[in-house]
This record gives structure tokens, C-alpha cells and sequence, in this order.
């Protein structure tokens, strides 16, 4: 008897005991992931706090460089792009819009100044002044859906093995068709066996694009093309005697609407580049652009061969 009463007190101490360890440690647990958690309870409550109006909100990042540091740091350059691409977004439309309002509002104005007159001789300048205006507008609206299109993914653009030397000479007959004063000069003319893996629609955009403003910027209409191999890549350069690009103008030149302050006398809307860099990117290409007062401005393209 005196041996079961000891076993039923064992069995009550080790139930008290059970329950109590049981108690302490999730009450201990409890508080430990509390701690453990509370960054991400942070993180969590600072990213419901990102919009679309407020992605300058930044999330905090714990001393500690553990996994919760580094995801708190990929989350904030995740924002810094979006940022930089709304920001683009919005000066791109806000750019855009002006342009188009620009002719717009000039061809309204000038059909109604022509409905108040009746001189055919009048109605004929006013004619001849909207079709020049609605020529520069068709183009700028080219201009912005060819960039439109081209602003996707990499893999999406179709590429295939393409001759330079006949995208060149397309290009070349266009663009003196279009304007017989412009005058272009093969240095080292493309070869029969000049291929790059590319677009040809696309690519024929880029060439066009860097010929004419060679020719558009230059004093005597002339732009001096050259091609040459380098390694893997196939380059052209560009080169024209115009004036030349500013210093602190240059790293902004290929940035939608921004025009250097040596094409202020010049008709254009900025987009050229920016289309032109954009097709590079795509073709896994680059391009480079150097001024100076010696040698003028010229543009260097490289394309994988």
C-alpha cells in the first residue's frame, strides 16, 4: 500500500510537471517567434503600404544581414526600378501628349484662319502648311508606335541571320530618295558576307535612323559610314561635322524627348534615339556615342555577328 501511494504521488508530480513544462514552453515559444517575426510583421505592413502613388516608401533593413536583411534589400531595388519605370512611364506620356497637342493645335489654328478668308492663293498656303504639319505628325505617331512595339521582352523579337549590306543599301536609297541633298559616304563599305543575327525591319529603323541625323546635323548634309569587324561583333560608326553634342548632354541624348541643345534650329521630336537604343538593346548589341569640336559626332554600333 505504502509502495502505490508513492507511484500515485510520482504520477500527480509528473502530470503537474508535464502540464507546467508544457505551459512555460510555449509561453516561451510564443514570445521567441514573436521576436523572430516581427521584422517580417514589419516588412509585411510597409509593403501593404506601397502604391502606385507612393513607391517612394522604402522597407527598413534589420542590422542583421540574415535572410530577412536581404529580402528587405531585393524589395527595395525591386521599388527603385519600379519607380524609375513609372517615372519614365509618366514623363514619356506627359512628352508625348505635348508633342501631339503641338501640331494639333497649329493645323486647327490655320483652318480657322482660312475659313475667314477668300483668297484661293491663301486657302492654297494654308493647305500646303497643314499637309507639312500632318506629315510631321503621321511620323511622330510612327515613331511612338514603332516604340510602343519594340518595348517588350528580348525573346519575343524574332531574329534570324540578316545582310547589313543589303539593309544599308535600303536604307541608303530611302533616305536619298526622301532628300537628294543628303549625301552618304561609305569609308569602308559592307561586304556581301556581312551578317549579324537580327530583325530586318527593326534593324532598318536603327540604320535609318543614325543616317539621317548624321546627315540632318551635318553643315553640308554629308554623314561618313564605316563598317568593320570586331571579334564577334560587326561595328558601324556614324561620324558627322555638325556641332558638337555637350559633355553633360551626352548620357541623356538616348532618353525619350530629350534633344541636345545643337538641334534646337532642327525639326525632330527625340525619338530616334531612344528607338534606336531600344532595337540595340533587343539585337544584345550596344551603342556609344562620342563628340568633340575636332572631330564632330559620331555614333558607334555594334551588333553580334
Amino acid at each position: 500500500k505504502y509502495g502505490f501511494q508513492k507511484i500515485e504521488n510520482l504520477a500527480w508530480v509528473l502530470g503537474i510537471g508535464w502540464f507546467v513544462a508544457t505551459l512555460v514552453v510555449f509561453l516561451v515559444g510564443w514570445v521567441y517567434a514573436e521576436r523572430a517575426l516581427l521584422p517580417i510583421k514589419k516588412l509585411i505592413g510597409k509593403v501593404d503600404e506601397v502604391t502606385a502613388s507612393r513607391l517612394d516608401l522604402r522597407v527598413e533593413i534589420p542590422q542583421e544581414q540574415d535572410e530577412i536583411g536581404q529580402l528587405a534589400q531585393r524589395f527595395n531595388r525591386m521599388l527603385d526600378r519600379l519607380q524609375e519605370a513609372f517615372l519614365t512611364q509618366k514623363a514619356f506620356v506627359s512628352n508625348a501628349s505635348h508633342e501631339l497637342r503641338t501640331p494639333l493645335t497649329a493645323i486647327r489654328g490655320q483652318i480657322q484662319v482660312a475659313l475667314m478668308d477668300d483668297d484661293p492663293d491663301e486657302w492654297k498656303q494654308t493647305l500646303e502648311s497643314v499637309l507639312e504639319d500632318t506629315q510631321n505628325l503621321t511620323k511622330l505617331s510612327n515613331g511612338l508606335l514603332t516604340m510602343a512595339s519594340v518595348s517588350v521582352e528580348e525573346n519575343t523579337v524574332a531574329l534570324a541571320p540578316v545582310s547589313l549590306q543589303r539593309i544599308f543599301e535600303e536604307v541608303k536609297n530611302e533616305l536619298l530618295k526622301a532628300h537628294p541633298s543628303y549625301t552618304v559616304l561609305l569609308n569602308s563599305p559592307p561586304t556581301a558576307d556581312t551578317t549579324v543575327l537580327g530583325n530586318n525591319a527593326l534593324l532598318r529603323i536603327a540604320l535609318l535612323n543614325l543616317t539621317e541625323n548624321g546627315c540632318k546635323y551635318s553643315p553640308n548634309h554629308t554623314v561618313n559610314v564605316a563598317f568593320k569587324k570586331q571579334g564577334v561583333f560587326q561595328q558601324i560608326t556614324f561620324q558627322n561635322t555638325g556641332n558638337p553634342i555637350a559633355a553633360d548632354e551626352l548620357p541623356h541624348i538616348f532618353k525619350p524627348f530629350r534633344r541636345a541643345a545643337n538641334s534646337a534650329r532642327i525639326a525632330g521630336h527625340g525619338i530616334g534615339l531612344s528607338l534606336t537604343e531600344r532595337i540595340v538593346w533587343l539585337h544584345r548589341g550596344s551603342i556609344a556615342v562620342n563628340s568633340s569640336t575636332q572631330e564632330g559626332t559620331t555614333f558607334t554600333l555594334q551588333l553580334p555577328i
